[in-house]
C-alpha cells in the first residue's frame, strides 16, 4: 500500500499562487494611492502656502487714502482688520481707486487722522484739556459719526458709553492759609514749584477780611490773639483796668492754595 499522506493536489496549488497574485496587486494599487494621495497632500500644501504668501503681500499692501485735501499712506490689513467700511472697498470685489492708485474718502481729515491711529494702534482717543479740565464733547460727536461711518465697533462704544470720562481722575486739594501777609514769600514759591507733584496745577488766591483780635492787657507781643496764653499777672492787670476784655479789630490777609493734579488711567484706552 502507498502513503500519499504528503502529497499535494495540484488545484490547491493553482488557488494558492492565485491569491498572492491578487494580494501583491491590491498592495500595488494601495501603494499607488498612497503616492497619489502624498502628491495630492503636498499639492495642497503648496497651494495652501502660496494663498498665505499672497494673502500676507497683500495684506502688507500699502494703500493711499486722500481725505479732503490730505493724503494718508497705511498698510491694507490696518484698514481692513477693525474697520468694516474699508474691509468691503478693499475685498477686491470691486475697484474704485484712482489712476494714481489712490481712495478717494469724502470725511474731515483732522477727524479721520483719529480713526487712522485708532486702526494702528487700538488706542482710544482722549480730548482733555488740562488746563480747563474738560473734555472736548464736540469733538467726541463729530469722531463719533465717522466711526458709525466706517463702521468701527469699539470705537463706537466707547464714545457711545462716554467711557473717555473713566479715563481720568482728578485730585483737588485746599489749603487755607491765615495772616498770609506775615508769611514769608518763599512759602509760596514752594508751593508753586513743589517737585513732588510737579505736574500739579497750583493757584493762590487772597482776600482781605475782618477779624477780632485778642489784645493782652501787659500787651506782651506773644499773646496777642490767644488769651489762654495769659497767666495770673495778666488777669491782674486787667482787672486794674476794669475787667473788660479787650479785642481790636485788625484786616487780615487770608491765602487760599488750591492744588489739582490730573491723573489719566491708561488701561481705560487701551495703553497697556
Amino acid at each position: 500500500m502507498m502513503d500519499h499522506s504528503n502529497d499535494t493536489e495540484p488545484s490547491d496549488v493553482g488557488t494558492s499562487s492565485s491569491a498572492n497574485s491578487n494580494d501583491n496587486a491590491i498592495n500595488v494599487d494601495a501603494n499607488a494611492i498612497n503616492a497619489s494621495a502624498n502628491a495630492i497632500n503636498a499639492n495642497a500644501n503648496a497651494i495652501n502656502a502660496n494663498a498665505n504668501a499672497i494673502k500676507l503681500k497683500r495684506s502688507r499692501e500699502r494703500i493711499t487714502l486722500l481725505v479732503g485735501e490730505r493724503r494718508f499712506n497705511t498698510f491694507r490689513d490696518t484698514l481692513t482688520s477693525g474697520s468694516q467700511y474699508f474691509a468691503a472697498r478693499l475685498s477686491g470685489r470691486w475697484s474704485d481707486a484712482d489712476e494714481d492708485g489712490s481712495y478717494f474718502v469724502d470725511a474731515d481729515p483732522s477727524i479721520f487722522e483719529h480713526i487712522l491711529c485708532y486702526l494702528r494702534t487700538g488706542h482710544f482717543p482722549l480730548f482733555f484739556d488740562s488746563s480747563t479740565l474738560s473734555f472736548d464733547h464736540a469733538k467726541y460727536m463729530a469722531l463719533l459719526s465717522q466711526a458709525r461711518y466706517f463702521g468701527i465697533k469699539y470705537l463706537m462704544e466707547f464714545i457711545e458709553r462716554r467711557q473717555y470720562i473713566g479715563a481720568i481722575r482728578v485730585t483737588r486739594t485746599v489749603e487755607i492759609i491765615e495772616e498770609a501777609q506775615s508769611v514769608n514769600n518763599e512759602l509760596f514759591e514752594n508751593y508753586l514749584n513743589n517737585e513732588d507733584t510737579p505736574d500739579a496745577k497750583v493757584e493762590i488766591t487772597t482776600t482781605w477780611h475782618t477779624k477780632q483780635v485778642y489784645i493782652c492787657p501787659r500787651n506782651i507781643d506773644v499773646h496777642r490773639g490767644y488769651r489762654d496764653r495769659c497767666g495770673r499777672a495778666c488777669e491782674a492787670e486787667r482787672d486794674r483796668q476794669g475787667g473788660a476784655v479787650v479785642f481790636k479789630e485788625e484786616k487780615d490777609l487770608r491765602a487760599v492754595v488750591t492744588s489739582t493734579t490730573v491723573d489719566i488711567e491708561e488701561d481705560r484706552l487701551g495703553l497697556y
